[in-house]
């Protein structure tokens, strides 16, 4: 019956998990290609949001030593 409900007008519950196993493959099967790739995208962007907000805080940080410091000379 749920599966009726999301697949909406004229499909049947067959055809809404074949469209779900091509949208998320990874959730099917574990050691498909596309699976792997995915997971590889998804670290590389995780590794590179993790960077980037390292490299911003660090510019923050810098940003404050120089207005304490410009504070400490008046």
């Amino acid at each position: 019956m749920a599966t009726l409900a999301l697949g909406g007008c004229g499909e049947t519950g067959k055809e809404v998990e074949n469209q779900h196993r091509r949208e998320h493959p990874c959730e099917f099967s574990a050691t498909s290609k596309e699976c792997h790739q995915e997971e590889r995208k998804q670290k590389l962007q995780e590794e590179a949001r993790h960077e980037t907000g390292v490299l911003r805080q660090r510019a923050r940080v810098e940003a404050e030593r120089a207005r304490l410091k410009e504070e400490s000379k008046r």
